[in-house]
């Protein structure tokens, strides 16, 4: 649903269809990244020579990365809110349990 929003977000199709090609962009992307340290450019890269699989030009495929990247960012500021803002839950004899032991 992601990917169908943000392909629709660039000027692309709004179908299933477009958003099952631009998540396996995608997961090959995130695949030869795995390769490359740091995976520096490679969902773009990949967005980009794939634009013509999702019928749009390579500036929208790469745009997709990038609000993939901005969705990816906006979900990691929101676990690190709730991290800092929730206590966490405290077991029967009042210890956290040993995983969140770090936190405190």
């Amino acid at each position: 649903l992601e990917f169908t929003l943000l392909v629709a977000a660039v000027g692309g199709a709004l179908s299933p269809v477009a958003g099952l090609v631009a998540e396996g962009t995608h997961l090959v992307g995130a695949a030869v990244g795995d390769l490359i340290p740091a995976q520096l450019g490679t969902a773009e890269a990949n967005f980009a020579v794939f634009a013509h699989a999702l019928s749009i030009d390579a500036a929208g495929a790469v745009a997709i990365a990038l609000l993939a990247h901005l969705a990816q960012l906006v979900w990691v500021m929101v676990g690190l809110a709730a991290i800092l803002l929730f206590k966490p839950a405290e077991t029967v004899d009042g210890s956290a349990p040993a995983a969140l032991e770090v936190l405190r």
